[in-house]
Order: C-alpha cells, then sequence, then structure tokens
C-alpha cells in the first residue's frame, strides 16, 4: 500500500491509498480511488530495466508502452504521444535502474501517470520510495511507499 497526497481544484489536498500488486519482478497492476465516491483508476505499472554491453546501456519498458498513447504527456519527457520503442536483443547485463512508471486508466475518462523512484531497487517497491503522479485534468499527486 502507498499513501498519496492529492492536490487538486484550488489547491486543496486529500489523502489517497494506492494499492499494488505485482505480477512478477518487473511488473504490476496498481489501482486508486480519488476522492469520497470518486474516481477509481486501474492500470499497470513497471520497473525500468537498464540492460546493455559495456559503456552502453539501453532502458527497456515492457508491456507498459501500449497504454501510454492515451492522452498527451509532456512533463515526463516521453514526446508528443508518449510512445515508448522497445528494444530487444541479447542479454548482456541487467539490472533495475530504480524507477518505476505507471499509467492508470480512470472509469470516468480521466488518466493518471506515474513515476516512482524506490529507496533500494534490488528490493522492489516492498523497500519503500516516493515519486509523483498527474491527472490528466491537471491535479498532482506527492506518493510515498
Amino acid at each position: 500500500m502507498m499513501k498519496g497526497t492529492w492536490t487538486h481544484g484550488l489547491g486543496a489536498t486529500e489523502t489517497v491509498a494506492v494499492s499494488w500488486s505485482a505480477i512478477d519482478d518487473a511488473h504490476g497492476h496498481m489501482i486508486m480511488t480519488l476522492g469520497p465516491g470518486g474516481e477509481h483508476f486501474d492500470g499497470s505499472y513497471a520497473r525500468v530495466m537498464e540492460t546493455g554491453h559495456g559503456s552502453t546501456h539501453y532502458y527497456v519498458l515492457q508491456d507498459i508502452h501500449t497504454d501510454w498513447a492515451a492522452p498527451r504527456w509532456y512533463d515526463y519527457g516521453w514526446g508528443d504521444t508518449g510512445y515508448v520503442e522497445v528494444i530487444e536483443f541479447g542479454k548482456f547485463f541487467k539490472h533495475y535502474s530504480g524507477r518505476v512508471l505507471a499509467t492508470l486508466n480512470g472509469n470516468r475518462g480521466r488518466f493518471i501517470r506515474c513515476e516512482l523512484d524506490m529507496s533500494d531497487p534490488r528490493k522492489g517497491l516492498l523497500a519503500g520510495g516516493a515519486g509523483d503522479c498527474q491527472v490528466s485534468d491537471g491535479g498532482k499527486l506527492k506518493v510515498t511507499f
């Protein structure tokens, strides 16, 4: 369970619970509800994996990139549509960068995009961390776990 602080409207804040369940060590499912009787969001998260050979590094996202073409998101630096190219090649080395990216779809038409940083990438989300989420209407969430 993660705890979030949602800033909405004219700067009003509200505590939000964010639940997650791992599918495997690289990705899983995340859900949250904004406001009492509010919009329910669910979607997937992926740990950003760094892999490469020697001094060449590639950041690889799998499974989550197909969800990122929904609305336009510029704040995270993924370009116009948010599409991320998946690079396939032999495994020379692989480790998780400590970053987690998530996209959640709301049952009332909004979207949430999250970027989280884990305290200890070797231990995963259970080790804790913090990050930011953005609602497609401009709302912001600060998340700690």
